[in-house]
């Protein structure tokens, strides 16, 4: 099977494709975690409103960040690091929550984790 090419995610759909049962909404969702890539706006977006079907005030809240922010994400390009690790961390405790498969989880949630790398602090200039 060939490798997907993430342009915008791990398919083509649009976010708003009613045509999705929620086990492809889901599917899709572990295609996004599952990409080395940092994630899209798009993907961000179709993440809210397909897999948590919240507006962007209501999943503020629930990440712990500001509308703003959300809206900011979602209009990106490509989210900044630390915005990709907290969604996807968000998205793997749901899913851990939800599924019948929890080993599965912990290795995706392994394989990004592995990537993730905490920048050092900088250092205070001596005087």
């Amino acid at each position: 099977m060939p490798s997907p090419v993430y342009e915008y995610g791990p398919s083509s759909r649009h976010l708003g494709d009613t045509q999705l049962s929620s086990g492809e909404v889901r599917d899709e969702v572990r295609a996004y975690l599952a990409s080395p890539e940092l994630l899209h706006g798009s993907a961000a977006a179709f993440i809210r409103v397909r897999f948590f079907r919240m507006n962007q005030e209501d999943f503020a809240k629930a990440i712990g960040v500001s509308r703003t922010s959300v809206t900011r994400w979602e209009a990106a390009h490509r989210l900044l690091p630390m915005q990709d690790y907290l969604l996807r961390a968000y998205v793997l405790g749901s899913l851990a929550k939800d599924t019948k498969a929890p080993k599965e989880i912990c290795d995706l949630a392994a394989s990004i984790l592995s990537g993730f790398r905490v920048a050092k602090p900088a250092r205070k200039p001596n005087r």
